[in-house]
């Protein structure tokens, strides 16, 4: 079924968000408008329609809608303390392609007929006041990087926008306190909790773009094996399928860390292995390769009688970079 309806020029899609540091959209703030400034659909808030369990979602509704031109945005960071707020015009003709694409082929569940994988919005907030936005949900591609500006706004009116009763009403000073609280204490928020003793910090534009850096590289594998394809999970927020055609070429991209391959033998035999990284591991390792500019092979030998994954880094000149992966699974069983 087609994501597009071509005789009303309406897409299938919805917004969903996410931040850094227990980051909050504004309802009133936080919304999408078409090339004639009408308003599309508000995201954000706590919307009890398309929640669960009854608590609401940041996220919008889904439905058929005009293609978005302008997002207006407008978030809270409770760790700072700090509101953000923004006006970004969107790459419609980029989205449009995204949002009409249906020749995509499911590498993961070989057989399956072509589908129209893009019917997300996906809009995230930095604690730098950096927004970046995706269409996804499977794959996902990277959109484009905004900047907000630091404001302000009355608490009341955001604070009830967020769902809660007008009864139970936090001081905005509660609700600081409560948030760092619940963010000093949580195990799941350790990471980020070492991540702003950094330099830079996520509090600064700098700390981002390292996720963005590009790379010349490609993916390879020793003889027996040749690479068929692969789909992978990139440190910006990406993830796609690479096909066969496209497979043992250099690309530019940013840094993987979680990939699922295809080799073949020349008696036809397919094995399927998984491999997964830390991110911030594979960052400093494309970092150190990649000092001389020139293109990075990503090896992975796959050993079948021991079933060992041999993973390193080469660039002409230089010795091998050794990758030590956090998990390594054969899939095979999974997709015969």
């Amino acid at each position: 079924m087609s994501n597009h309806i071509k005789n009303k020029d309406l897409f299938y899609y919805y917004v969903s968000v996410s931040g850094f540091n227990e980051i909050l959209f504004d309802y009133q703030g936080s919304y999408l408008t078409d090339e004639k400034g009408e308003l599309i659909t508000y995201y954000g808030g706590f919307i009890g329609a398309v929640g669960a369990l009854g608590f609401g979602s940041q996220n919008s509704g889904k439905g058929w809608q005009p293609l978005p031109a302008t997002m207006h945005i407008r978030f809270f960071d409770p760790i700072a303390d700090q509101f953000w707020q923004g006006k970004f015009t969107l790459p419609q003709e980029k989205l449009k392609e995204l949002f009409t694409r249906c020749e995509y082929v499911e590498i993961l569940r070989p057989g399956r007929p072509t589908i129209c994988p893009f019917s997300e919005l996906v809009v995230n907030a930095s604690p730098s006041g950096q927004v970046f936005v995706y269409a996804g949900r499977y794959p996902t591609r990277f959109i484009g990087v905004y900047q907000a500006q630091k404001t302000d706004m009355e608490w009341e009116p955001f604070y009830f926008g967020l769902g809660y009763p007008n009864k139970f009403v936090d001081s905005r000073e509660v609700y600081v306190t409560n948030m760092r609280s619940y963010f000093a204490k949580n195990e799941h928020r350790e990471f980020w909790r070492n991540e702003l003793k950094e330099t830079p910090s996520p509090y600064e534009p700098a700390y981002w773009q390292r996720y963005f850096k590009q790379y010349a590289w490609k993916l390879t594998t020793a003889a027996p094996f040749k690479l068929v394809e692969y789909n992978a999970d990139y440190v910006n927020g990406e993830m796609f399928n690479t096909l066969e055609h496209e497979a043992n070429l250099f690309r530019n991209a940013t840094v993987p860390y979680h990939i699922l391959f295809f080799i073949i033998k020349d008696d036809g035999s397919k094995t399927q292995l998984r491999m997964e990284f830390d991110q911030k591991y594979m960052m400093h390792k494309f970092e150190q390769a990649g000092k001389t500019g020139r293109s990075i092979e990503f090896h992975a030998d796959y050993d079948e009688k021991a079933e060992i994954l041999d993973t390193y880094l080469t660039v002409q000149g230089q010795e091998r970079i050794e990758l030590e992966a956090k998990v390594v699974e054969n899939m095979s069983m999974y997709f015969k």
